[in-house]
């Protein structure tokens, strides 16, 4: 705080900052820093704001070599508490006028204040500047007094930048910070190192074939469900998406899972369309009772033999045996999963798979990195969300026995809870509650800005609309909060014959396209959205795993 006083006081006389249409030099706004009350008014907050800051956390020098020439004007939409307020101090050190408009940041609006500012500067997130080219009033928007935009540090193609560009007559900078950069690319790289040693000691090779293979007989056992309600019995049958409706007597809410049951046969070259109709391309013997009740034991063996446990394919064959029952509703998916009210299953789900070995492993890397570097004098607050059968926590909590923690494990399932207090003595500092990912935290009694790491191991696929869930979740941070979540991005068939009858209908992107989970573009859309900087995306392109699509993602609050 002293350093900043500092260096406003250095800059008494000078124009700093227009706000709300008042000129403040630095001499005022050292005076408003100075009595400044949490916030009192709109001018005080955004001081208090600005002025409580870690001063080693920024780099003046490196803005003001992406702002060129000095500046006139400066057009400020950016957080305070981050890279704006970076931004506002580069500004008043090199004698600029900075104009500030406080947000929502939505194109629209940026457009309308950068025109109406006439600021040869703008500072903007990146994920706002990327958007701007788009805008229909982008072409109409009379942006000729500014020359350079300038960007934190985040993902942007070359094919965006040249947009933003062209559109706009400008010269696009991202700013370079160092020694924040380097740290973080420590912390990832150390992640991606301690979730590779999780695969020491596996045969890859042999991993990946039994998981296609798996997914083969998954394929075939969908062609199987529908041979046993007399669909698709011998070599040359057709039918309809309709005739195949009516015959399984699907009901209502697993409409949707059998349409994407026939897309995925139909792209994988199981199914021909033909005639108006479908038609089995192998021939009927390969997915008759006694071909897939050979398949499902060799696929066992094959996953107990590389995994060393065979629970999934349990649940998965389970699954398959039941699958007309379940079509129909006759049987319960969720008694499947968890037969007797036992939680093996649906433990092995988490713990057994080697893509989920990799993510927990990576995750527990994270959260320990995150620990390691903490340094505020008061304990590290985390949420988990959807924890479950506690898979994921079981490997993050040594990760942060070392650290003052304040972890708080939830899920909207009282069962789990309940299961978890138990399980989780060991650890006193962990406190257990319920939060549900599909309502907003403040009906459930949590506060924005509440925590300083949220973690959701494999639950946002569950969301009805991922878009406001992750919304939901950026807003529990703290500026610079980090939210780490593993999901998978890749549709896998042995999902679709078994979890998939417990997942709800979604209203975001699925619903278009009627997918189980989101695509990896689809994700880092939905982080950007949310005003999130991505950190990560694990496995990298190129690792085996990659194909896989189970990834673990990693982006903070600005």
């Amino acid at each position: 705080m002293e350093m900043i006083r500092g260096a406003l006081g250095r800059l008494a006389g000078r124009p700093a900052l227009e706000y709300s249409g008042q000129v403040l030099t630095g001499t005022d706004v050292l005076r408003l820093a100075e009595r400044a009350e949490g916030g009192a008014s709109a001018v005080l907050a955004m001081v208090d704001a600005l002025t409580d800051r870690d001063v080693s956390a920024f780099d003046v020098s490196a803005l003001l070599a992406a702002f060129g020439d000095v500046p006139s004007r400066v057009a400020v939409l950016a957080p305070l508490r981050g890279f704006g307020g970076d931004a506002v101090l580069a500004s008043w050190s090199a004698g600029a006028t900075v104009v500030y408009d406080q947000g929502p940041w939505t194109p629209a609006r940026a457009l309308a204040f950068l025109e109406r500012t006439a600021a040869d500067v703008a500072v903007l997130p990146v994920a706002l500047a990327r958007a701007l080219p788009a805008q229909p009033a982008a072409a109409l928007t009379d942006l000729s007094a500014l020359t350079r935009i300038v960007c934190d540090p985040g993902p942007i193609t070359d094919d965006e930048a040249e947009a933003v560009q062209d559109t706009f007559t400008v010269e696009l900078v991202q700013t370079a910070f160092p020694k924040a950069q380097d740290e973080m690319r420590r912390l990832v790289g150390d992640t991606a190192t301690a979730a590779d040693r999780e695969l020491r000691g596996i045969d890859l090779d042999a991993a990946l074939d039994v998981l296609d293979r798996l997914g083969r007989t998954a394929l075939l056992s969908m062609l199987n469900a529908l041979r046993r309600r007399g669909l698709f019995a011998t070599s040359g049958d057709c039918h309809t998406a309709d005739e195949v409706m009516s015959g399984t007597r699907v009901i209502p809410r697993y409409r949707r899972l059998l349409r994407r049951w026939l897309a995925v046969l139909t792209q994988e070259g199981l199914l021909l369309g033909e005639a108006g109709g479908l038609r089995a391309v192998p021939a009927a013997g390969e997915y008759a009772d006694a071909a897939l009740e050979q398949a499902w034991r060799e696929v066992e063996r094959a996953w107990l033999a590389t995994m060393g446990a065979a629970g999934t394919i349990e649940y998965a064959r389970r699954s398959f045996e039941r699958l007309p029952e379940l079509l129909s509703g006759e049987c319960q998916a969720v008694g499947l999963l968890f037969p007797e009210g036992r939680m093996d299953l649906a433990e092995a789900q988490y713990r057994e798979n080697l893509v989920g070995r990799y993510q927990h492993r990576a995750v527990a890397a994270l959260a320990g990195g995150i620990a390691a570097r903490w340094r505020e004098g008061r304990p590290l607050r985390v949420l988990e969300v959807g924890a479950g059968t506690g898979a994921t926590t079981e490997r993050i909590l040594p990760a942060l026995a070392e650290t003052d923690v304040d972890y708080l494990y939830t899920d909207i399932s009282a069962y789990f809870v309940d299961q978890a207090v138990e399980r989780l003595r060991p650890y006193p500092w962990v406190r257990f509650g319920r939060f549900d990912i599909d309502l907003e935290p403040d009906a459930q009694g949590f506060a924005p800005e509440t925590f300083d790491v949220v973690l959701g191991g494999g639950v946002l696929n569950a969301a009805r609309d991922t878009d406001a869930s992750v919304r939901r979740l950026a807003e529990l941070l703290v500026p610079g909060g980090w939210l780490v979540l593993t999901e998978p991005t890749v549709e896998e068939s042995w999902v679709l014959i078994s979890q998939g009858f417990l997942m709800p209908d979604a209203k975001d992107d699925r619903a278009g396209t009627g997918t189980t989970f989101l695509s990896l573009p689809q994700w880092h859309d939905v982080l950007d959205r949310a005003g999130l900087d991505r950190v990560a995306t694990l496995p990298e392109d190129g690792h085996p795993l990659a194909r896989l699509g189970h990834m673990l993602f990693a982006a903070r609050t600005r």
